[in-house]
């Protein structure tokens, strides 16, 4: 279910970026907001229908990142690699510093 939801999703997105030309400049933020949210969407859609969204998202990013990436520019290319970048070490960081701070809320013993 949630792979070939993934998987469907990308194809979709291909077939929207290789049939609308967003590669002019004046259509730049709109080409890397759909770019960006291509991994939100199948998210909330799985999660809404009770299937795995990491599972999806993931089939997503495979599918996304094998047959949309050719058809952005590399502006956007460039700029949603960077946004991916921060975000992964913002919710790295995170997920580290709540492992790291809950030493002091264990009340066990080793």
């Amino acid at each position: 279910g949630s792979p070939l939801l993934g998987m469907l999703f990308g194809f979709a997105a291909a077939l929207v970026f290789k049939a609308v030309d967003l590669r002019k400049k004046k259509f730049r933020m709109l080409e890397l907001s759909l770019y960006l949210m291509l991994m939100y969407v199948p998210f909330i859609i799985a999660e809404s229908i009770h299937l795995s969204g990491i599972v999806t998202i993931f089939f997503a990013g495979l599918s996304v990142r094998r047959y949309v990436t050719p058809n952005v520019s590399r502006v956007t290319e460039k700029a949603g690699a960077t946004i991916f970048q921060l975000v992964a070490f913002l919710a790295e960081t995170c997920i580290f510093l709540e492992l790291g701070l809950s030493i002091f809320g264990f009340s066990g013993s080793f």
